[in-house]
């Protein structure tokens, strides 16, 4: 017992030390912060509420790209019910489940983050791999008739994290781990522990425990060495045992010639008997089957399979009579089969985002959804289809004597939310303007003569915008509540945007009116 204790403080203290050389060799801290702050969000099931769901939406909005990532992926066959179906982060939070969310959005910014290195050989080689296995898992669980599919794909996909990041942050010693796997040991579970203290398996644990996974993520990096003899217990066991099955089958067939793959075929399937009662047979079409349905994955996880050798080798495997001027099957075909579309210009691309957006609004208020569901969907689509810094939505308390601010996205938008408050006092700013007088504030260019001297103090203290604009809620001649949004350049909105503005303030209305 003692020993195990030395040894695993021992493992714990190579971890951090390998945590902290990868710190010091590029942008692996504000990365992890990202990560850290996804994750935090949802942290525990009692945290899954109003308030945390929103804040998750706004970590992920931060980062344009992931949430158009994010959204793509979502609508991809990964989420089969989803297709086409969902246009904001609020949406797929509500049809998901924030759980799903977050960790499909922390695993695309792992991705995205590992894809942008200078390795680009190796890590790219190692991410079609961990890819392919996913698609493999996602497939063996659904045989089984496993339902958590896409978080068999999440666990699968991260199985080796460990080793992409010594690829990613270690080249050398990588190198080195690669020359003893060729010279000596075969196994890269025990050269990775000879060369950096720690296994691939135990460094990718460690860094995912510190970015705050789940404890399913985390096990399923665990490795299966011996004979599969007992059956699983419980689902976090079987995600484990899935994700090393669909590995040990990848690597059946991409390090062994025709020949050999069988045998090593038969091996996979006899290890896994008790936990994935699949035939050899049947694990062949398995692998087959991944190698047609990974383009479509691949494409929306912004994974390029098109120049993978290892792909190409695995697509001719299954027809090794086809001459070699004839097309084959899966990924090179489906490519030549992909027609292009014609990018749509700016000012279109905007208007079909906000078109597809009110449609999914409509959609979600005539569903059992709460206000809050429909408010950030609001904000979400306001935010985005309008690029707006900061949008914030305020509600008039009991008494009709304060106006405060509830929730919203953008710039600092956590500190402004705090102090994002004012007593109806029937001044003469544009705040109180706007709630006594009902009147919408459209306020193009803040730096022309007139308009400071219209702002009230709170408001200056804590906001500087280059254009703003206040929209009141009206219910039967009162306000209720208020829209506000910047930007940091002039021209708040178009006059074409103000028609698609209204609408969507009365949707909010309506919200308040049939959702509370």
């Amino acid at each position: 017992m003692p020993s195990d204790s030395n040894e695993t403080t021992a493992q714990h203290g190579t971890i951090e030390f390998l945590i902290r050389r990868m710190r010091h060799k590029g942008d692996l801290p504000a990365f992890s912060r990202n990560i850290i702050e996804i994750n935090k969000k949802l942290s525990s099931l009692h945290a899954i509420n109003f308030s945390s769901s929103g804040e998750l939406a706004g970590v992920i909005l931060k980062d344009i790209s992931l949430t158009n990532k994010l959204l793509k992926v979502v609508n991809s066959s990964l989420y089969g019910g989803m297709s086409g179906k969902v246009t904001t982060v609020s949406r797929a939070v509500f049809l998901l489940g924030a759980e799903k969310v977050r960790i499909g959005a922390a695993s695309l910014m792992i991705l995205d983050h590992l894809q942008n290195k200078r390795q680009a050989g190796d890590l790219q080689d190692a991410s079609v791999l961990s890819f392919f296995t996913a698609v493999l898992a996602r497939a063996a669980a659904r045989k089984i008739m496993f339902g958590a599919l896409e978080e068999v794909f999440i666990c699968a996909l991260l199985h080796n994290l460990g080793k992409h990041l010594v690829i990613c942050y270690f080249p050398e010693e990588y190198q080195e781990i690669k020359n003893l796997v060729r010279r000596q040991d075969p196994n890269e579970e025990r050269a990775s522990k000879t060369v950096l203290g720690v296994s691939y398996s135990e460094l990718g644990k460690g860094i995912a425990e510190t970015w705050g996974f789940p404890q399913s993520i985390i096990d399923s990096m665990g490795r299966l060495e011996e004979k599969d003899a007992k059956p699983p217990t419980g689902d976090n066991e079987l995600l484990k045992r899935l994700a090393n099955y669909a590995d040990d089958l990848c690597a059946a067939a991409v390090y062994n010639d025709p020949l050999g793959r069988s045998a090593a075929l038969r091996s996979v399937t006899e290890k896994y008997k008790t936990s994935i009662p699949l035939p050899e047979s049947l694990a062949q079409n398995l692998i087959e089957e991944a190698v047609v349905d990974i383009g479509q994955y691949a494409e929306a996880f912004h994974i390029d399979t098109s120049a993978s050798l290892v792909l190409r080798h695995l697509s001719a495997f299954h027809e090794p009579d086809k001459p070699e001027d004839q097309p084959r099957k899966g990924i090179a075909m489906k490519a030549e089969r992909r027609i292009t579309p014609q990018p749509l210009s700016a000012r279109e691309a905007k208007d079909q985002i906000l078109k597809n957006c009110i449609a999914e609004i409509s959609e979600l208020l005539a569903t059992p959804s709460t206000l809050s569901d429909a408010i950030y969907m609001i904000l979400e689509t306001m935010y985005r289809a309008f690029e707006f810094n900061r949008v914030i939505f305020c509600m008039m308390d009991a008494g009709h004597s304060k106006m405060s601010a509830r929730f919203g996205f953008g710039a600092n938008i956590d500190t402004l939310l705090e102090g994002f408050s004012f007593k109806i006092s029937h001044a003469s700013d544009y705040f109180d303007l706007s709630v006594w007088r009902r009147k919408d504030f459209v306020i193009q260019d803040s730096r022309k003569a007139g308009v400071w001297e219209n702002l009230p103090v709170w408001y200056l203290k804590i906001i500087t915008a280059g254009s703003f604009l206040i929209y009141p809620l009206v219910v039967k001649d009162k306000c209720i509540g208020l829209f506000y949004a910047d930007k940091k350049k002039t021209g708040i909105l178009s006059e074409d945007e103000r028609h698609f503005m209204n609408i969507l303030r009365d949707k909010a209305i309506w919200a308040i009116l049939h959702k509370r």
